[in-house]
């Protein structure tokens, strides 16, 4: 990228328990709450240090970006602009607070351990919730459902409790996702006017866990628009019209299933995710058929999760 210099900040962190340096911690630097300008790694010092680019509005090389519509003069570099240092990781709490990029003083933040954090049991199955990216644009991430604006939310709460009903509805939580402010994305990060797919305001992961059925996390998606209707299903089961699919099968008996059918029952060789087309949770198996140490074969298992019915069995390739 062109730049008319380069802003050197470095800070450390520190773990508020043990009072000692945190290695390893990735790092972000956040511009006026929604530009991701820089990121870092710890060392084993708990020293993270950041290159930020810098320009000038009398630059020729700033103002040939704007009259490309590359670099909107609202996001040039200057004393004025906000910076806030971000942390985000599970073993710790959530940290973003001002940080002092013109100042040439090494900060210090102090990061504490999440209480609520727990290990994974290796006997359960877990999904993660997956982000969209938008380049520099960094969206605003919901931690509850009542961070999401009250014309959404209820219209939202409202088309879940139709198609979940209400008790299961009341199984799941709000654990991650992102909320995209369409204006504000295509003003930071201008290439967004050239993406091949179309952005929409709220990516939303609702996620549960059912422990007695092999469950350590089950997560679904779902996409809004910016008012609140449904661009992409959640991916559960219409419960509502399907009643039976409410009920989920003890992980272990599926297994039994897999081993009948040919494939090793493995926990390794097992994931959760959402059958589309049989509308239903279901379990994967995958059994390598063929490995050249190149290149290999594998097939998948399909298992309803709600009545062990075979849904499919499929085949893929991939290379080492």
């Amino acid at each position: 990228m062109i730049s008319q210099g380069q802003i050197i900040k470095t800070i450390k962190i520190i773990n508020g328990a043990t009072g000692d340096p945190v290695e390893g911690m990735y790092c972000s630097i956040i511009k006026n709450a929604d530009k991701h300008v820089g990121i870092s790694k710890t060392d084993k010092n708990g020293i993270a240090t950041f290159k930020i680019h810098q320009y000038k509005k009398d630059s020729w090389e700033l103002q040939y970006l704007a009259s490309k519509n590359y670099v909107p003069e609202e996001l040039w570099d200057d004393s004025t602009a906000n910076y806030d240092l971000l942390i985000s990781e599970d073993h710790f709490n959530k940290l973003l607070k001002p940080l002092k990029v013109f100042s040439n003083t090494e900060e210090i933040f102090t990061l504490f351990p999440n209480k609520d954090f727990k290990e994974k049991n290796p006997a359960l199955i877990y999904m993660g919730c997956s982000s969209r990216g938008f380049g520099t644009y960094e969206p605003k991430i919901p931690s509850s459902i009542y961070d999401l604006p009250d014309t959404i939310r209820d219209k939202l709460v409202s088309h879940l409790i139709d198609r979940l009903g209400n008790d299961f509805y009341r199984k799941i939580t709000l654990t991650s996702g992102q909320m995209v402010n369409l204006s504000r994305l295509y003003l930071v990060e201008s290439r967004a006017k050239n993406y091949k797919w179309i952005p929409y305001s709220y990516y939303l992961c609702f996620s549960f866990k059912d422990e007695a059925k092999g469950i350590g996390l089950y997560t679904a998606k779902i996409i809004l628009d910016s008012a609140g209707n449904v661009v992409q299903e959640i991916e559960l089961p219409d419960i509502k019209s399907n009643p039976e699919k409410a009920i989920i099968l003890p992980l272990e008996k599926i297994r039994l299933i897999a081993k009948q059918n040919g494939f090793d029952n493995s926990l390794k060789n097992i994931k959760l995710d959402y059958a589309k087309n049989a509308g239903s949770i279901a379990w994967y198996f995958d059994k390598v058929t063929d490995d050249n140490g190149l290149s290999f074969n594998i097939k998948t298992l399909i298992i309803d999760a709600h009545n062990g019915k075979l849904i499919d069995i499929t085949n893929g390739s991939g290379i080492r």
